[in-house]
């Protein structure tokens, strides 16, 4: 049995905390606790059928069938540890001075101007976006984070229904979309729709033209409502860059979520299932 520095119970305790502090989806709890049963010494087959046990009384979602044991044994078969992914320094806050001074002097009409041509379908965009063999998680919902497949076989699919895409290339297939699995993070994308910049065209193409000082803007798509999604490359830059850049797009008002390496943002030319809009991207850099 491994060694551990405290006891077990505390060692799940701390879990939750971190868990609840962070916003870990559902799927990110269960590999995070198969691992601390693996570090326990827990037999699989007993971690599998005690956290089973305890996602019966989760309320977000329900299980997916074999969910957790795919999880469990995918953890107890592999040994490498995860990697670490840069987050906004810590105490990074909004700073409306900032948002204002980005802001200013906007253009969404420039934005788009400055646009090279755009690929004209998800399957088109997806193919330049990423090489063949990359593995990427899309998604009809927030709810079905198994489902990995190539960029290639992607392509070949029906993408009508995949309003959501993680912009990270991911590991395995097993793991799913979370932390765990993102073998490297490829594209920032910054969005915000809090109050002044919800639906100010003008002002949200001012605050995305700035940052494109920092790291290369790869593209813009219209979210469906009243935001848009600015992708930022990110796949050569220092870590020291990359967190200098997160920590000034929450300054300038990013949803923090949309920040998080494995998070899922809006699939360009996917259709948004709650009003029908196609989500547009309005400019490339190829």
């Amino acid at each position: 049995m491994a060694v551990l520095g405290e006891p077990i119970h505390r060692r799940f305790v701390a879990l939750l905390e971190r868990a609840t502090k962070e916003g870990w989806g559902y799927h990110e709890q269960i590999i995070h606790a198969a691992r601390l049963c693996k570090l326990a010494g827990v037999d699989p087959e007993y971690a599998s059928e005690l956290m089973e046990e305890a996602g019966d009384n989760v309320e977000r979602r329900s299980q997916q069938p074999g969910e957790v044991r795919r999880v469990v044994n995918w953890i107890y078969s592999n040994e490498a540890e995860f990697r670490p992914y840069e987050i906004p320094k810590e105490g990074a806050k909004v700073e409306p001075k900032l948002i204002t001074e980005f802001a200013k002097g906007g253009s969404i009409k420039d934005l788009m101007n400055r646009s090279k041509p755009i690929p004209q379908s998800a399957p088109e965009i997806l193919g330049e976006l990423y090489k063949p063999d990359s593995l990427l998680h899309l998604s009809p919902h927030h709810c079905q984070p198994r489902d990995v497949k190539s960029c290639k076989e992607w392509c070949e699919s029906d993408l009508s229904d995949r309003q959501y895409i993680c912009p990270a290339h991911l590991k395995s297939r097993e793991m799913g979309r979370c932390n765990a699995n993102v073998d490297f993070r490829h594209y920032i994308v910054w969005e915000s729709d809090r109050e002044g910049l919800a639906s100010n065209w003008d002002a949200q193409a001012g605050i995305i033209t700035k940052l494109a000082e920092s790291l290369p803007l790869k593209m813009v798509c219209f979210s469906g409502n009243k935001s848009l999604h600015a992708w930022y490359d990110c796949s050569t830059r220092r870590k020291d860059w990359v967190q200098d850049f997160l920590t000034l797009c929450v300054q300038v008002g990013a949803d923090q979520a949309t920040l998080r390496v494995a998070q899922l943002v809006r699939m360009p030319w996917g259709i948004r299932a709650d009003n029908g809009r196609t989500q547009k991207p309005i400019y490339y850099d190829n």
